[in-house]
């Protein structure tokens, strides 16, 4: 035991001094000396300070792997080989891809059975004789490393697909960073930034002379790994799109902005390859680009990685990896393969049917989920359990389906099980390598995951020391932004106008449910809160049915009660509270990339809200929920109006909030004041004030009980009071001034004009007559032509945005 190593150990806190490594397996931390010298810098750090923190800091979304606040180190030495390993079977995966849709001379003449090809449904036909600018058709790999009991890192799997890990590899990284603020410069660890940066390069120095734009093209929020696409977008600057957001015109691929079309240089690629065209490949794909293969194929727009590199992911072609290393590159393998037998060979197939006890037996030809499988199925078999009989007569039948890989006891690490232990658990590496301007480069990190009993967990990998390869610096590097709000998606957009109108449609609904069910607590006299008064403001806004509120009407003012409460407490109702807030959060998900941290965990807890309702069993219980919401709702509010940079994005999203303000305040008040009714209004006024949370400035203004005139124009003409419609139009009118496509050479656009008509009616208004002017039918005819002119227009208004900037 060397003198630093027998210290450390001897000073090291309790959870590394109880720490034990699994016997017959190689352990990353410990050896026969003690700790392993390269983690000296974490041993003293543990030894010195407090500890290291157990939780990390909350993620912005759905992992699929949760992050272990204990990384992994490396040796340094051991790094070189295993970049010189890794950057080589980069050009060599890269050569036999673009060989494969190219002269296939790797068929033909170096001995790789065309079956494992011609078989394998990741071999894409249409993209033969496909054209990769400058030969790069693989930008980006992923590479899965194991290490055996002698001390050797073996490669165990590659992705050239799609790889997904680079994002959850940078948020660990600086996760880590702020937990360990000091530790990675005094332990000279590498970072990782200069990566990104070479990367970001490549990708904007490709396609059509390098103009145009670089988009990442996400299956959407429904694909797994969609939080990562949003986390690198807003790392990198590109635009996060869907397939629907991309168009072809004259064989150019183009983005739908606000602004229009605009030609698209590069596609980085995060859906299946043939999930690419609906035209010319899978035809019942909704995330592709109909006609993005051609435009792809005739080089008009690069796509990293090409469509159809999955065809090198088949796990079979490993075993041929060695002889085609020495045909395609003149070179040896540097990192062995764990040992793998296809049983599309005679010899190959009689061994595995041989030893399938210990073998690692899989489907050839099975598509990889873009999330891979876990540690664990590298150390024991994973096809289904069946009997050695069945198996042997599956492979003798169908040789070429299957693939035999042996099982490896993988090296084992520590990581935190609980408050004060730290545990082993066997290990892998995820490790990325990417194409740029200087050729391929092995990002100086990683993943590693780690199987324990609670699940696959990740750590961050440190890597200290200067890297064998330029471009990676020590210090931090921030990526410029390529991408600009002139570039946002139209389908952004419209998310963004959608979630302003959720937002405040799920507030206005919120207050108006806590202003009915206060209502409902205090009673009152027989005008109070009669049960028509409750029934017509649900029906008006749209959150119950008329049919529903004529029953409740018949059955009493407890059937009325009870809809109000399935209304706000029913996770089944269909225009109830639960679909509101689904409504927000499904929308948050789609713009994840154009929200702050801090604004997606308000999003997070707005959404929670609704799965305390089994908590509430009193109308004081529902009082506190709904007041909740109000202040979750107002947070989030409050998040976007202080901390969203005034964008056309955002405008969007403000720009629906104020027309869906107008249209609840203009409802609201038809059903509350547009009829005379006999007896005093006072109670529908308190009523309509408190819905409109106007309250406290209409009696500092008018300190009286509510009269008629007084409310209308403070909540109608009233430019000065948030709540009333003026102010909505005149934040509108300024917002609708600064957005693009308005300028016409004919003097005001359409929209313009609308909004302009809105606000001169409401200029020109006499509230005198507004209040006064009553039909013989009872219906004050000034206040009902007013709200059918708003929101007629307000209407209009929102049809004319969708068509000028979501449609193309």
């Amino acid at each position: 035991m060397n003198e630093h190593s027998s210290q450390a150990m001897d000073q090291a806190p309790r959870a590394l001094r109880q720490y034990r490594a699994f016997a017959n397996a190689y352990d990353e931390l410990v050896g026969e000396n003690g700790f392993r010298p390269h983690w000296a810098p974490l041993v003293d750090y543990l030894r010195t300070d407090a500890g290291v923190p157990l939780q990390p800091p909350t993620s912005e979304g759905t992992r699929p792997w949760e992050l272990d606040t204990l990384p992994l180190l490396l040796d340094p030495g051991e790094w070189q080989v295993i970049e010189r390993g890794l950057l080589q079977r980069a050009e060599l995966l890269n050569t036999i891809v673009r060989d494969i849709y190219g002269p296939q001379k790797v068929l033909r003449n170096f001995g790789l059975p065309p079956a494992l090809i011609f078989a394998n449904p990741e071999y894409l036909v249409p993209c033969k004789g496909y054209g990769a600018p400058d030969g790069t058709y693989l930008h980006l790999l992923a590479f899965d490393l194991g290490r055996s009991p002698d001390g050797q890192w073996r490669v165990l799997s590659h992705r050239t697909e799609a790889p997904i890990g680079l994002g959850f590899a940078l948020e660990n990284r600086i996760n880590t960073a702020r937990l360990f603020p000091d530790l990675l410069d005094e332990a000279r660890i590498v970072r990782l930034a200069g990566f990104y940066r070479q990367l970001a390069d490549k990708f904007s120095g490709q396609g059509t002379g390098g103009d145009g734009l670089v988009v990442i093209l996400s299956g959407g929020s429904a694909q797994p790994s969609y939080a990562e696409h949003t986390y690198l977008g807003q790392y990198l600057g590109f635009p996060v799109v869907e397939g629907a957001d991309l168009t072809v015109r004259d064989g150019r691929v183009f983005l739908k902005t606000l602004n229009g079309l605009k030609p698209v240089a590069t596609i980085v690629r995060q859906i299946e390859s043939s999930a690419c065209d609906p035209l010319q490949l899978l035809h019942s794909s909704m995330t592709g680009t109909a006609g993005l293969l051609h435009a792809a194929a005739t080089g008009r727009v690069a796509v990293a990685n090409a469509i159809g590199s999955g065809v090198a992911e088949n796990e079979a072609l490993m075993s041929f990896l060695p002889g085609l290393c020495q045909s395609l590159l003149g070179e040896e393998l540097v990192l062995p393969n764990v040992a793998t037998w296809w049983c599309g060979q005679p010899r190959e197939a009689r061994y595995v049917m041989d030893n399938l006890e210990h073998i690692v037996l899989r489907d050839a030809f099975q598509r990889k989920p873009l999330v891979s499988s876990s540690v664990a199925a590298y150390m024991s078999p994973v096809l289904p359990t069946a009997n050695i009989d069945e198996l042997q007569k599956a492979i003798a039948e169908q040789p070429y389906n299957f693939v035999g890989k042996e099982i490896i006891r993988l090296s084992t690490a520590p990581y935190w099980s609980n408050k004060d232990t730290l545990q082993a658990a066997p290990v892998t590496l995820r490790l990325f390598v990417g194409a740029t301007p200087d050729g391929y480069q092995l990002m100086q990190g990683g993943l590693a995951r780690i199987a324990t009993d609670r699940g696959d967990l990740s750590k961050d990998v440190w890597v200290s020391g200067a890297s064998t390869q330029p471009g990676s610096p020590r210090r931090t590097v921030n990526v410029v932004s390529r991408a600009s709000d002139q570039d946002l998606p139209s389908r952004t957009g419209d998310d963004l106008f959608w979630l302003g109108r959720y937002l405040e449609r799920t507030e206005g609904a919120v207050r108006t449910y806590r202003s009915l069910l206060r209502y409902v607590a205090e009673g009152g006299d027989a005008h109070a809160l009669e049960s028509e008064i409750l029934t017509g403001v649900l029906v008006t806004l749209g959150h119950l049915s008329a049919r529903r509120a004529q029953r409740a009407m018949q059955e009493g003012r407890n059937a009325v009660e009870q809809e109000l409460w399935h209304i706000l407490f029913d996770p089944e109702s269909v225009d109830g509270l639960a679909k509101l807030l689904g409504n927000v959060h499904r929308t948050a998900e789609q713009v994840r990339e154009r929200l702050s941290r801090d604004a997606w965990a308000l999003f997070q807890r707005l959404d929670q809200t609704q799965h305390l309702r089994w908590r509430v069993h009193t109308i004081n219980d529902a009082m506190q929920l709904l007041n909740d919401l109000v202040m979750r709702l107002s947070a989030v509010s409050g998040q976007v109006a202080d901390n969203m940079t005034r964008s056309y994005g955002w405008r969007l999203l403000d720009l629906g909030r104020r027309i869906e303000r107008i249209r609840h305040s203009v409802k609201v008040i038809r059903e509350l004041c547009a009829a005379e009714h006999p007896g005093p209004t006072t109670s529908r006024l308190d009523l309509l004030l408190d819905i409109q949370d106007s309250v406290l400035t209409y009696r500092t203004r008018y300190q009286n009980a509510p009269h008629l005139i007084g409310v209308l124009d403070l909540l109608l003409l009233d430019g000065a009071n948030p709540r009333s419609v003026a102010y909505q139009v005149e934040r509108i009118t300024r917002h609708v001034q600064q957005m693009p496509l308005e300028d016409t050479s004919t003097g005001l656009s359409e929209s313009q004009r609308t909004i302009y008509a809105i606000h001169n009616d409401l200029a020109l208004a006499d509230v005198n007559k507004l209040s006064n002017v009553v039909s013989k039918k009872g219906m004050r005819t000034h206040l009902q032509r007013l709200l059918k002119r708003t929101e007629t227009g307000t209407d209009h208004l929102s049809d004319l945005i969708n068509k000028t900037y979501f449609e193309h």
